[in-house]
């Protein structure tokens, strides 16, 4: 396998990591529209295609960490997940000034139940 400068790899992952930005976006724009066209709610739709869309790179990490026996691996991808979007809560809840907090508003019912409403 050939190695890579520093440099190169470092240009690559930020060229990745602004497309899984921008495609986020655009996966968290039609997400929306399909809620709103299906009533399904925000957090439903969020659960179900968000949650899926965004757990298919560990999915395939921890898949192939499984099958080359590389169980550190795996756990550290588990374990790191959880932490970024633990964090990433966190930020968000400092961010949102004068309201409750996003953690908060998360234990609403009234999410899910909004479409049978």
């Amino acid at each position: 396998m050939e190695a890579y400068s520093f440099t190169i790899l470092t240009i690559l992952f930020l060229i990745s990591a602004g497309l899984i930005w921008f495609a986020g976006i655009k996966l968290a724009r039609t997400t929306r529209t399909i809620d709103t066209r299906y009533n399904l709610g925000d957090a439903l739709g969020g659960l179900i295609l968000l949650g899926i869309a965004t757990s298919l790179p560990e999915i395939a990490i921890t898949v192939t960490a499984a099958l080359t026996n590389q169980i550190s691996v795996i756990i550290g991808n588990l374990i790191g997940g959880i932490a970024i979007q633990t964090l990433v809560i966190i930020i968000f809840d400092f961010l949102v000034k004068g309201k409750k907090p996003i953690s908060y508003l998360t234990g609403s019912r009234i999410l899910f139940l909004r479409p049978f409403l």
